[in-house]
């Protein structure tokens, strides 16, 4: 067990209790990406495994017996009729489309009668896309022959380890998650050239409209991600409008049901802004979320309905941190640590 799920295992059950008057009037919005077993030879982002199927059902009957798991109506209904809740709720949502949600989640939430809510990058749904660029670089990087690269406006790296190429890995993708959108698909040109790793035999890494659909008639709901996953702020606004508008639509057109929520790619604090929170409000969406750790009240909620923070997972993370998680004392942790060392909070 590494040294954080220790400190977990030995403080949850002293701070969950302490903190739950914290948590009272809180809507916990989880973030998962994929629900996967991780392989010693996986050729993806492991980065993006949030849970194993095991750990995530653990964290589903924990939900189940200690939680109430509601869906983005019922927080608009609370909203709307200002209501006070007693009694911390959880919201579950996935981000991009990944097929192990609807092989491994979907049967683990319905046999918990949990509602949940996947966001949903369209190109990827049976499009034309087949593999999301940081999916890509990991991809290139783990299979490359090359034992050392060197790209214009990338860098050079030595791949002649394994750890090498994690390390690889991590720096380009924080690179591409920096950049415009025309610079990331230059700069990927380039790596591909370069590591000459063929990907065009890949197996299907996403949910077709046939599992969207039958998902969505039980308890899944469906949210825009945008078609191609580009960082909103990163492109023109005439693009940042086509790609949010172009997701809603292709999904509301294949589920015939109302698109209400919006997920920004990478969602952080420089991935939106005024003009892009505008075109959600002209677009009819009620919400949208980050990806930076947070609680959230009903009031805030009610007052910023375009950032609603969430809690990230990743597959070692272990039942006892979801705990505290949910209890709000992580993120207690973080604002002290935040304002001790200075640092600009982004809970």
């Amino acid at each position: 067990m590494s040294l954080r799920n220790t400190c977990c295992k030995l403080t949850a059950p002293l701070l969950t209790p302490i903190f739950k008057g914290f948590q009272k009037d809180k809507i916990i919005i989880l973030m998962y990406h994929r629900i996967l077993n991780l392989s010693f030879n996986f050729s993806f982002d492991e980065a993006l495994i949030s849970a194993t199927p095991q750990s995530f059902e653990t964290q589903m009957s924990y939900l189940k017996n200690k939680y109430e798991v509601i869906n983005f109506n019922d927080l608009h209904s609370i909203v709307l009729h200002k209501e006070k809740i007693q009694r911390p709720k959880v919201i579950i949502t996935f981000d991009d489309g990944y097929l192990d949600n609807y092989l491994y989640a979907y049967p683990i939430l319905k046999r918990y009668r949990l509602p949940a809510l996947i966001f949903l990058t369209t190109d990827y749904i049976e499009g034309k896309r087949k593999l999301f660029w940081w999916d890509e670089v990991a991809y290139l990087i783990k299979q490359t022959k090359e034992t050392y690269i060197e790209i214009d406006k990338i860098g050079s790296y030595f791949l002649d380890s394994p750890a090498l190429k994690k390390a690889t890995i991590t720096k380009i993708q924080s690179i591409f998650k920096k950049i415009t959108e025309e610079e990331k698909n230059k700069a990927m040109d380039r790596l591909r050239n370069t590591c000459q790793v063929e990907t065009n035999c890949l197996e299907k890494m996403f949910l077709s409209w046939e599992q969207v659909k039958e998902m969505s008639k039980d308890n899944i709901s469906f949210g825009a991600h945008t078609c191609s996953h580009v960082i909103a702020s990163k492109v023109s606004l005439a693009k940042a409008k086509e790609e949010i508008v172009c997701s809603k639509k292709i999904i509301e057109e294949q589920i015939n049901q109302e698109v209400k929520v919006f997920a920004y790619p990478n969602g952080k604090k420089d991935d939106y802004n005024q003009e892009i929170i505008k075109i959600l409000q002209e677009n009819k969406f009620h919400y949208a979320v980050l990806t930076i750790d947070g609680l959230n009240s009903v009031e805030s909620i009610a007052k910023n309905p375009y950032t609603l923070r969430r809690v990230g997972l990743r597959s070692y993370d272990h039942l006892d941190y979801l705990k505290l998680q949910l209890c709000g004392a992580l993120v207690k942790a973080r604002k002290i640590r935040d304002t001790f060392f200075n640092k600009e909070r982004v809970l």
